[in-house]
């Protein structure tokens, strides 16, 4: 997607953060600029730190189809600020586009979109995944409790 369509799918799930950038880049920045990309970069950071998410950007090696990945991640329920524990972080998603704003706005609107998604199911936590928890009564209605379904 291009940074201008991924723009118009913030518009749509973070109304609030887009009118942030708009604002921005209607004083005159081009939002395919050096400038424009960095605002953008800037106020999805923000964004991020604002829900309590933690971002990484990293620039990829030359035979990587895209050249930029970000990934969003949430801190684990129960983090005692120990670095080292290997859990205190789980990804709740990851994009790949040809720009650090690209990339970063990209997976900032999936993981609105999965939260989204995951608010309205239940889910679970299993170590690093979240498992759907949703009963589907069409499947259990007239079965007792612990009785082998077959």
């Amino acid at each position: 997607m291009t940074l201008s369509e991924l723009l118009e799918d913030l518009k749509q799930v973070d109304p609030k953060t887009w009118n942030d950038i708009d604002l921005s880049l209607s004083f005159l920045i081009n939002e395919n600029s050096t400038s424009g990309h960095a605002l953008i970069q800037g106020c999805i950071q923000r964004a991020c730190e604002s829900r309590g998410w933690t971002w990484n950007i990293c620039k990829q090696t030359p035979e990587e189809e895209k050249s930029h990945y970000a990934e969003i991640c949430e801190i684990g329920p129960g983090y005692d600020g120990d670095y080292y524990n290997q859990y205190h972080e789980s990804g709740i998603t990851w994009k790949e586009a040809n720009s650090p704003a690209e990339a970063l706005l990209g997976a900032y609107i999936t993981a609105i979109k999965m939260k989204q998604s995951a608010s309205k199911k239940q889910h679970k936590k299993c170590g690093n995944f979240y498992m759907d928890t949703t009963i589907d009564n069409s499947k259990t209605e007239g079965n007792k409790i612990n009785e082998p379904i077959y």
